[in-house]
């Protein structure tokens, strides 16, 4: 079964969302990035192509997961960019 078009862009957009969170957490379980601004900022958009991704195929579960996982990250951006500027 031949893939639409617009499916295989949300497909790409997924699997580079994937690849930004499985490399957000690489880099944090060697130690190669502290948890900051680059890591929240790669988990948001990360999560946030997953989540497309998901609705697109109606994946409710994982698309409100990476939801939730976006805003999170998002929170503890604006914390991170908050306290810095104190």
């Amino acid at each position: 079964m031949p893939v639409k078009p617009h499916a295989a862009h949300f497909e790409t957009i997924g699997w580079f969302g994937a690849m930004l969170i499985l490399a957000a957490h690489i880099c944090i379980s060697f130690r190669l990035i502290e948890v900051g601004p680059l890591y929240q900022a790669i988990s948001i958009t990360g999560a946030t192509l997953l989540a497309w991704d998901a609705f697109f195929h109606r994946a409710k579960p994982a698309a409100w997961l990476n939801v939730v996982y976006a805003t999170i990250a998002l929170i503890a951006l604006l914390r991170i960019l908050t306290s810095a500027l104190q």
